[in-house]
């Protein structure tokens, strides 16, 4: 998983359900799913870090990707990369949803 030193695991989840464009539904259900009472804030950081996975997987999805474990292992191939280059968390999402867009473009051609 990624590890990162944002100030928090709420605003990490924040800002990437912006750029994800996923409404607080999403996380409200993941964290039922879970069976956990605890605000985004209070989650573990690996928790927070398998809400981030479920998370882009439900944005695949949204894309046209059928099988969740084909978003989460394209997400840790192009994304823990870009991070360990230094590139910030988000702009390594942006980069790796531009590569699933187009490829799922490519693909309905």
């Amino acid at each position: 998983m990624v590890q990162l030193s944002i100030e928090s695991g709420n605003e990490r989840i924040k800002q990437i359900c912006n750029l994800l464009e996923l409404d607080n539904d999403k996380i409200i259900n993941w964290l039922r799913y879970k069976n956990l009472t605890k605000t985004p804030a209070e989650l573990s950081p690996q928790q927070v870090d398998e809400l981030v996975l479920w998370l882009i997987s439900q944005w695949a999805t949204q894309q046209g990707i059928i099988q969740l474990d084909i978003a989460t292992k394209s997400y840790l191939k192009y994304v823990t990369p870009l991070i360990n280059q230094e590139c910030s968390e988000l702009q390594a999402i942006k980069q790796w949803m531009l590569h699933v867009t187009t490829k799922t473009a490519l693909q309905s051609i």
